[in-house]
């Protein structure tokens, strides 16, 4: 039996945000977004089939990972360009705390209200191994 410790499930809304200095968009999309959807889709995996190994499972995902669904918002990970004060103009709830800019562009990462990060895994895809600060972005 494998334990899930990773993506909390349930309908509330997480993201973070990435200043777009800080890391090349197409690594961004076809990379680390990547690694993210496969770390968060291969638990459902594991219920469905527990013969398959760990290797199988995240081969299948990342044949299944589209950037144009990222990018569409057609999934669990969506990806949005903004500058820092739009952001804040669009989630007036939330005010970014952090060294951004005002008129600095940002990517902004959400879970388009399905699976909420577990913030123990974006550090450990996102900063551990890619080495991409971020900024927790809003959260409900």
């Amino acid at each position: 039996m494998k334990i899930r410790n990773g993506f909390v499930t349930n309908s509330s809304s997480s993201s973070f945000i990435i200043a777009s200095k800080d890391v090349d968009y197409e690594f961004l999309l076809h990379t680390v977004l990547k690694d993210l959807f496969i770390e968060q889709k291969k638990w459902f995996y594991y219920d469905e089939d527990e013969e398959k190994t760990d290797g199988e499972i995240e081969e299948e995902l990342a044949e299944e990972y589209s950037a144009s669904n990222v990018l569409a918002g057609n999934g669990n990970i969506v990806l949005r360009s903004m500058t820092r004060e739009e952001y804040e103009d669009e989630f007036f709830s939330f005010k970014l705390n952090s060294n951004i800019e005002k008129d600095e562009k940002i990517y902004v990462v959400d879970n388009d209200d399905g699976m909420r990060y577990d913030f123990s895994e974006v550090d450990e895809i996102v900063t551990e191994k890619h080495g991409i600060p971020y900024v927790r972005g809003y959260c409900d």
